[in-house]
């Protein structure tokens, strides 16, 4: 029987500022890879500024890339408890046809931790919406 209640670890508002904070890029696939090093995991600790910030994303634009995060729906997906992020994660080159959206589901297990991506399938999630210059 499942239980009804849901323990959250991730906050209602400013929520850009808690992705730049502790989203994992190393537990998913992402152009950011070979620019990590053994400590870095999230956009912070890659000294990464945010140029766009909304109630529900992030944007972080250079003049070779575009990363961009939008939280499509929260709740426990999963079913363990715990409260999940449904978000779509777009990896785009602005040279070249590099240009990657993938929906990811994300959770965080303590006050402490990262915002890992989870192994789960999201097929009944709408896929991301092409994003338009």
């Amino acid at each position: 029987m499942a239980s009804s209640e849901t323990t959250s670890y991730i906050p209602q508002e400013k929520i850009d500022e808690f992705i730049v904070s502790t989203l994992d890029l190393a537990s998913f696939r992402n152009s950011l890879g070979p620019r990590r090093d053994l400590g870095d995991r999230t956009f912070a600790d890659l000294d990464m500024e945010p140029t766009n910030r909304s109630r529900d994303g992030v944007v972080f634009e250079s003049d070779d890339w575009q990363y961009r995060i939008q939280v499509l729906e929260r709740g426990d997906f999963n079913q363990d408890g715990i409260e999940d992020l449904k978000i779509c994660f777009q990896d785009r080159a602005k040279d070249g046809t590099y240009d990657v959206q993938t929906p990811l589901l994300v959770s965080r297990y303590d006050s402490a931790g990262y915002l890992v991506a989870l192994a789960f399938d999201l097929v009944e999630t709408p896929a991301c919406k092409r994003i338009q210059e």
